[in-house]
């Protein structure tokens, strides 16, 4: 690694003058702060390059190593050096590198904030630091319970000095473990300590919409996307909820927005649900065909144009996008392009006789629920699919026990399971209308108190 051509001269004028290591220490630290902050994973959308991000972070490493050459307990140091590998895993994680180099960036984080820790237990940056390093690891390479414990230990060692910060640290593990009565307290207590903090908002509105509580998260969404105008998450999540409440002419915004910020399988199945809310199943098919057109590569593009093919009947040309899908995308790492599109596929095959074919897809497809189910995400997920699942298998019982559990657990609105045509052997089914029957209350009363729908009404 290199250090800054004027910074290395300075330090050497500087020894030659006998100027202090602590004060050239110092020097260091700000260089590498310096050059940690000037990329970031969102440059992505914003036009900088995969190499160029990582050039940053590399020189940032630079330039905090040669602060611990002078000073090899200076804890700053090891910190920034914890905070650049994290850096780097989360850009790995962004750029879809290997899991191996994602690994060693982030046991490297952890080695060197270990240590800052050891020599100053109280240190709050390397705290936060080591808390999201654990995060990222439970949440990229499975739950250790260990490695749960120790991430929990931090964020409240880091409560009497960094309240904010350790109450949203706290509140994303509690959500990742699926305790979610506790993440909310959490997240809400952050929020309430600084309700500009877009962090905290956005952590605060994502719990809310996995649990199904509209009425809590549209608000904090939207606080969200007004605090970062670059932000597609907070628009798609704004934008998915709306649809959720049965208020698609609301979403139209938001994933817009979404769009004009980047092209991506959130925000082009967010354009997609709008038109299959309004049962435009030509517009939908038309819109993922232009996608397609534009990601040629992209299972994700195939995967929504499979979508739009499913929702319209027809099965041929969805058959023919699902496994376009699969074959840029075999590896089901992306659980959203196997949410829509494995089952969907398994449901066709079976529709046309070909069971050895849908044999393998309906075993990732449990495999897949039951990640939903293990991570404690959008809890409705996991037994929406398991619902779908039995319907598929001929357990229509058991289906209808599944989307009971779903809707308790805060499953969206009606457009999903009205629509869907893994779920259409189900209609008419009184158990099946009583479920729609519910969630069409569940949307009123949630726009009601949006302020959406009056009292009357």
């Amino acid at each position: 690694m290199t250090v800054e051509p004027e910074e290395r001269k300075t330090h050497e004028r500087r020894q030659a003058q006998g100027a202090g290591a602590e004060e050239d220490a110092q020097r260091f630290i700000a260089l590498g702060d310096s050059l940690r902050s000037s990329s970031t994973i969102s440059g992505r959308w914003s036009g900088l390059e995969e190499a160029r991000d990582k050039e940053q972070k590399r020189r940032a490493l630079a330039a905090y190593e040669q602060a611990l050459a002078l000073k090899p307990e200076s804890v700053a140091a090891l910190t920034g050096i914890g905070q650049t590998y994290l850096d780097l895993m989360f850009l790995g994680l962004w750029w879809e590198a290997p899991l191996d180099e994602i690994r060693a960036a982030a046991d490297s984080a952890e080695q060197h904030l270990n240590r800052a820790l050891e020599l100053d237990p109280n240190y709050g940056p390397a705290l936060a630091a080591l808390t999201e390093v654990l995060f990222r690891k439970i949440d990229t390479f499975g739950l250790d319970p260990t490695l749960y414990d120790t991430a929990a230990e931090c964020a409240r060692r880091l409560l009497p000095q960094d309240p904010l910060h350790g109450w949203y640290l706290l509140g994303r593990i509690y959500r990742l473990i699926g305790e979610h009565t506790f993440a909310l307290d959490a997240l809400q207590k952050s929020v309430a300590l600084d309700s500009t903090s877009f962090p905290a908002c956005l952590a605060l509105g994502w719990l809310c919409f996995d649990l199904g509580q509209h009425h809590l998260g549209i608000p904090v969404l939207a606080k969200a996307a007004e605090l970062d105008p670059q932000s597609t998450t907070a628009r798609n999540l704004l934008g998915f909820s709306y649809i959720h409440i049965g208020r698609a002419d609301l979403a139209q915004r938001p994933f817009d927005e979404s769009i004009a910020l980047a092209l991506s399988e959130h925000s082009v199945g967010g354009q997609l649900m709008i038109r299959i809310s309004r049962r435009d199943f030509d517009g939908a098919i038309a819109y993922t065909e232009s996608v397609r057109q534009r990601e040629p590569e992209a299972g994700w593009s195939w995967a929504r144009l499979g979508e739009a093919y499913f929702f319209a009947g027809r099965d041929e040309e969805a058959v023919h996008a699902f496994e376009e899908a699969l074959a840029r995308d075999p590896s089901s790492e992306n659980q959203y392009t196997w949410k829509a599109t494995a089952l969907p596929l398994a449901y066709l095959y079976l529709k046309a006789g070909r069971a050895e074919e849908a044999a393998p897809l309906l075993e990732r497809s449990y495999q897949h629920a039951d990640r939903f189910w293990q991570r404690g995400q959008e809890p409705w997920n996991a037994h929406y699919q398991y619902a779908a699942l039995a319907l598929t298998e001929g357990r229509r019982a058991e289906a209808l026990r599944w989307l009971r559990t779903a809707h308790t657990v805060g499953m969206p609105g009606r457009v999903f399971i009205e629509y869907d045509p893994l779920l259409s052997a189900l209609h008419g089914d009184p158990g099946f209308d009583e479920i729609v029957r519910k969630l069409r209350g569940r949307e009123e009363e949630i726009q009601r108190r949006l302020g959406l729908r009056s009292e009357d009404e």
